[in-house]
């Protein structure tokens, strides 16, 4: 099985759905979309991130099965959500100001390990 069988198993696991039909309904995907990202083996990550934020379901056990599967929907981490959302909201930046916030939590990375040494 490739990896792009096993996310799209994961996706009918946390939507608790057997069929691409109706996993593409819970995706708000024509089943045409669904089949043609099985078929070139590509998923666009942009459009599961928002559809697993929304339902709260964990992007690290759908893309890399890392979490338990009872953990999809009960105990979602609020950092990942707050991740996401700061994914959400990086894309509604025009790219000069996306530029500008990498430069600046590049720094305030690094200020943070300066802080460890010291």
């Amino acid at each position: 099985m490739t990896d792009i069988d096993d996310i799209i198993n994961r996706l009918k696991k946390a939507f608790d759905v057997t069929s691409n039909i109706k996993l593409s309904e819970k995706l708000k995907q024509k089943p045409k979309t669904l089949e043609g990202w099985l078929y070139r083996k590509r998923i666009p990550i942009d459009k599961i991130i928002d559809i697993l934020v929304e339902n709260q379901i964990s992007l690290d056990w759908i893309l890399y099965g890392k979490k338990e599967e009872q953990e999809t929907r009960t105990s979602f981490n609020s950092k990942t959500s707050m991740e996401f959302k700061i994914l959400n909201n990086i894309r509604k930046l025009d790219p000069l100001r996306v530029e500008y916030y990498y430069h600046k939590t590049s720094a305030d990375v690094i200020e943070a390990k300066l802080e460890q040494v010291s």
